[in-house]
């Protein structure tokens, strides 16, 4: 099995009008791609070169170039193709596939959300994992930054890849299966009407021990709160059935250490005099540790 192809199946919506958003038929690249996405209301979007729809409305933008920029974005990408991340997707690519393996027989292919994709590794991935274990399904992964985006199409074209508002996802409501997210703000409220009865979400979250060694270094004091989404789902109306954890240790040697920081708040965050002294370390041994959070919709 393969992953769905996007034009048998429509789930996104028009960002303008919320009616359907299908592809239209007839006007294809030279992959067989759709050029074109438009509703019945005549809002037409058309795919950009590189292989996105931009479904960012200019009301929904807080800056002209909202989310990673394109330093954020280079760094994350050239840190994460570097496997120092390898056993957080590990860990993601194990319970989504096991999730989706236990649905029902019935369940012929699965739309999956990735909300806040960034620059694709944990799409991209998850997507190879699935078609290793032939769970039949379509991967959307959306982000605000363009940036983020452009460079997930360089990954593949098989996911359909979207700029778009978390705030205002563009899906039909109840068309999902499932939404995950990682490392992204929680939006329960506007996950709720998206998502099918049964359907689930995973939250992949920074534990407490996240990048210890490496705050360590940064601040004064370090804050060690481990902040827990099952209160905010709850009044979402999702229902809360378990939590893994994931904890590793990794070597990132001096030449990675700028990328790690660029890729992270920390980044932002760290004076000068502190940034000198990280980068100029020799290597950094540092923990990995997240929870991986799944509710249910109702």
């Amino acid at each position: 099995m393969t992953s769905q192809p996007a034009n048998l199946i429509n789930v996104l919506a028009c960002p303008v009008c919320g009616e359907p958003l299908p592809e239209q038929p007839g006007d294809t690249d030279k992959r067989g791609a759709a050029r074109r996405r438009c509703c019945s209301n005549n809002h037409s979007f058309d795919r950009a070169r590189q292989g996105y729809f931009n479904l960012l409305m200019v009301n929904q933008k807080k800056s002209r170039n909202p989310g990673d920029n394109a330093d954020m974005v280079l760094a994350r990408r050239r840190f994460l193709d570097g496997g120092f991340y390898q056993p957080i997707a590990d860990a993601i690519n194990q319970a989504i596939g096991a999730d989706l393996a236990a649905r029902p027989a019935t369940e012929k292919s699965f739309q999956i959300a990735d909300n806040g994709c960034g620059e694709g590794y944990y799409t991209s991935v998850l997507h190879q994992h699935l078609l290793a274990n032939q769970l039949q399904h379509q991967l959307y992964g959306i982000d605000i930054s363009r940036d983020a985006v452009k460079t997930a199409c360089q990954r593949t074209r098989d996911i359909e890849w979207l700029v778009g508002s978390g705030g205002k996802l563009p899906f039909m409501s109840r068309s999902l299966d499932m939404i995950f997210s990682v490392f992204t703000p929680v939006m329960a409220e506007k996950w709720s009407t998206l998502l099918k009865p049964g359907a689930s979400v995973w939250l992949i979250l920074p534990a407490a021990e996240h990048l210890l060694e490496l705050r360590e270094h940064i601040y004064d004091e370090v804050q060690t709160d481990e902040y827990s989404p099952v209160a905010e789902m709850a009044a979402a109306s999702f229902e809360f059935d378990q939590q893994q954890r994931m904890q590793a240790r990794v070597d990132v040697p001096a030449s990675a250490i700028p990328d790690l920081l660029t890729m992270t708040p920390h980044g932002w965050r760290i004076r000068e005099d502190k940034r000198q002294q990280v980068t100029s370390l020799e290597g950094l041994n540092v923990t990995l540790a997240v929870n991986l959070y799944r509710f249910f919709a109702a």
